[in-house]
């Protein structure tokens, strides 16, 4: 279960441009704090770092053969 709401957060910090409490919520989160440490500790980032990454982290499907734990 975890690792479906990671994905659909990744998705949605892709493709919407809605706020990180807002997608922590729409996955299932109660709070940002849990989602931000959940998300940390499975890919080695921030949610607001993938922002920052190349596309090929994208169409490489990076973020579901990546995530630890």
């Amino acid at each position: 279960i975890r690792d479906i709401k990671l994905n659909q957060a990744c998705r949605a910090l892709r493709e919407t441009t809605l706020s990180i409490p807002s997608i922590c919520k729409l996955v299932g989160y109660e709070t940002t704090e849990h989602f931000m440490r959940t998300f940390k500790k499975a890919y080695g980032m921030t949610p607001g770092n993938i922002g920052k990454l190349p596309v090929r982290f994208w169409k490489n499907n990076w973020f579901s053969s990546h995530a630890s734990v």
